[in-house]
């Protein structure tokens, strides 16, 4: 999913970033998940309830555009950089399975997704402008924050993968115990419609790119995978 724009050009070219936002939800049912399947467990335990569940299914909400865009025309923006606050919003219900044999417990990660056989630590480039012969964005340009009124999420601050599309960035990962509440890495079963500081998601993307890049159209997918623990 593309959207129009108009060419400015600046050095040119005009240097135009689109970042697509797809979001993956699942427990124990699991689903087909490139970049999610390092993260779930197989088979996963059972013991939250998945999304097809006939009685209290858990819900995954996510609210966003269907593209977000990064568009760079004049040297004020490279300088400072282009911040999104609020683009995306993921709303959690998480609830137990009736038939689990322990406490229900989940993790959530992002995970970053280039095509076109582009290089694991690039952004996929689509249309050059110009001969293609400077330096490809690094994937690591893309910076993602995750927050909510409890402070739930693992890091606070600006997060980027680190160099590489096979890495993540947490956002829930307590491992071998359960957390509820008001307090850091919240896992518990539980719903926005009742605790909505420790359920609702809002996350901030930022890209300042250097100037010495190869001008023209990026993309890169951003992966927000939830899932039940073991």
């Amino acid at each position: 999913m593309y959207t129009c724009t108009k060419e400015v050009y600046i050095f040119q070219a005009q240097r135009l970033f689109l970042i697509a936002i797809f979001a993956f939800f699942s427990f124990n049912n699991l689903v087909s998940q490139p970049t999610c399947t390092a993260a779930l467990p197989t088979p996963a335990p059972g013991n939250c309830n998945s999304t097809l569940a006939a009685l209290n299914p858990s819900l995954y909400i996510m609210t966003t555009t269907a593209n977000i865009d990064f568009t760079f025309d004049n040297m004020a923006k490279y300088l400072g950089g282009i911040t999104q606050n609020g683009a995306t919003v993921l709303k959690l219900v998480v609830n137990t399975n009736p038939a689990g044999v322990a406490v229900c417990r989940w993790n959530m990660e992002i995970h970053i997704e280039t095509f076109g056989g582009t290089p694991a630590t690039e952004w996929e480039l689509l249309t050059p402008y110009g001969f293609d012969v400077l330096p490809h964005a690094p994937l690591n340009l893309l910076q993602i924050r995750t927050r909510n009124e409890c402070n739930t999420p693992v890091f606070s601050t600006f997060q980027s993968i680190a160099d590489n599309s096979l890495s993540s960035i947490p956002i829930i990962n307590l491992t071998g115990a359960t957390n509820a509440g008001c307090v850091p890495n919240v896992n518990a079963p539980g719903s926005f419609l009742t605790n909505y500081s420790q359920y609702h998601f809002t996350m901030d993307y930022r890209v300042l790119p250097p100037t010495t890049l190869q001008p023209g159209i990026y993309q890169v997918l951003v992966h927000y995978c939830l899932f039940e623990q073991n």
